[in-house]
Formats: C-alpha cells, structure tokens, sequence
C-alpha cells in the first residue's frame, strides 16, 4: 500500500490515544500521521515495514515511532489454517504534549532525546518490551490525569533502556508526492500479494508505468534498496514461518516461499540469517 496519510480522532476528553486493537489479520496498510506512535504485539506475527527497513515481527514486538515516519505491520495466517486475531496495543499522541520549545521542562529532556531518536523508529528487545506491554495494558484502565501520569512514566522508561535498535536507516527521506504514494501503492501491493510467484522488474515497471531503468532507481530511492533484495527478505520471511510452523522439507520450503532453487534458497537464506535453514529449524 502507498504511504497514506492518516488522520488520527482526537479524543474529547483526553490529550492522546490508547487502545487495543484487534482483527482477524493487521492488512498491509503503509502510512504515517504527525502523532508519535508506542506499539506493543500482543499477538500475531508477520512483516514490519518502517521506513525502509522491512524485518520481521512476533508477540512481544515493541517500537516506537516518530511523526510522519511510514510504518505497517502485515500479519500472516498460521499455515495449519488455525484462525487467531492478531492484537496488539496502541498509544498515539502528540510530541507537543511535552512541550515545544521554551516550554520544554528539564524532567522531559531525556523525553525529547527519546522521541529525537524515534524519527527513525526504534526497536526495543524482548525482556524490557514485556514490561512495557504489561504497563500499557495497565494504562488502558484508567483515564485523566492516572492514565497520562503512567504515558509519562511508560515514556521515562523506555528512555533508560540501554539496548535498542534504531529502524530506517540514516538517509532515509520518505516523500509525500501523491504521484511516488500512488506508484508504490501499486507496487507494494504487488509485491505483499504476490511474492511466492515469480515477479519481473518487466512487470512491475508495467504496472508502474515506468521504464525498466527508472523504475528500479525509483525503487531504490523510495525504499532504500532494490527490488529484488526486497523481494528476497519478503521470501526469507515465509520460509522462517514455514520452518517453524511445519515439518516440510527443505526443498518444499524453497518452492512454496518463492525461490525457483534450493541452492539459490540456501544461499540467500545464510546470507540474511547467518546460518543455514536446517538450523534454524533446531529447537
């Protein structure tokens, strides 16, 4: 889907959102808004896009993003065709609420550093993520000035976390122009619905109506990397789940997640993953 822009409600009766969100599957659905977003996966797993780093995401997932930073999470549905909703938790709020300017207070100035940060996304790991989602959960209990003290106190917190991984990387400048949102959307549906298959730059260039050449450099400049290294991690992704999730072979895997080899699967799997598929699979 193109980087959409979103229009966030604003609650009468409250400075920010918090909610639980829950659906049989989280669609792709790239988009930003201006407001800061805290998200915690309760369940479900998939693709993350933020940016232009696509990774891959489980319960547990913790990021915080910053305004107008292009973000999806696109769940899978289990290969044993068991039905279970994805959930996860969500704050969204204006960085104003922490003042701007001469008006910042000195108790939020590692606050700001945080949300500073944030303009690229920021990933936390499993352990500390926990403790965040439990006090998320808590927060949606309450309301006024309990539910914005414990935003203040979720916010503090991540702050002092020492570990952390920062997404989109350095150079990286999404565009707004309605013409680049409506390429992509085109492409990235594509390419989300369609990854199993083969899919030639021929073909995505048609369905941008771009030539071969300018489509790829549009590619790499929206996405901050090629087509077909995308279209790799998209692969790699499926193959992970079907190694955890099924007991087919090594070569059906390679098929079913878009590889026309197991040699060519193996290699770009070492590449991406730092081992082999066999050992991945290792409990």
């Amino acid at each position: 889907m193109k980087a959409a822009f979103e229009s966030i409600p604003k609650a009468s009766d409250a400075s920010f959102l918090a909610y639980r969100r829950e659906e049989p599957e989280f669609a792709f659905n790239w988009h930003y808004h201006p407001e800061v977003e805290l998200t915690y996966i309760r369940q479900g797993s998939g693709t993350r896009l933020v940016g232009d780093r696509l990774s891959e995401f489980g319960a547990g997932d913790l990021v915080l993003l910053g305004p107008n930073l292009p973000h999806t999470w696109a769940t899978r549905n289990p290969v044993d065709g068991t039905e279970r909703l994805a959930s996860a938790i969500v704050i969204q709020f204006n960085a104003g609420l922490l003042g701007n300017g001469s008006d910042q207070l000195p108790e939020y100035q590692n606050l700001h550093r945080l949300l500073k940060k944030a303009g690229r996304g920021i990933y936390f790991p499993y352990e500390p993520a926990s403790e965040i989602g439990a006090a998320m959960d808590d927060l949606l209990r309450f309301s006024g000035m309990q539910r914005l003290a414990r935003l203040l106190l979720i916010l503090d917190r991540l702050a002092t976390i020492p570990e952390f991984t920062l997404l989109a990387s350095p150079l990286y400048a999404p565009s707004y122009s309605r013409e680049n949102e409506a390429r992509l959307d085109r492409i990235f549906q594509l390419l989300h619905r369609e990854f199993t298959r083969p899919i030639s730059l021929q073909e995505v260039a048609k369905l941008a109506h771009m030539t071969e050449s300018s489509c790829s450099r549009f590619f790499k400049k929206m996405v901050g990397r090629s087509l077909s290294d995308y279209l790799t991690d998209l692969r790699i992704a499926r193959a992970c789940q079907l190694l955890t999730e099924t007991r087919k072979n090594i070569s059906e895997i390679a098929f079913a997640a878009g590889f026309n080899s197991t040699t060519h699967f193996n290699r770009m799997f070492l590449r991406k993953k730092g081992m082999a598929p066999r050992e991945y699979r290792k409990p």
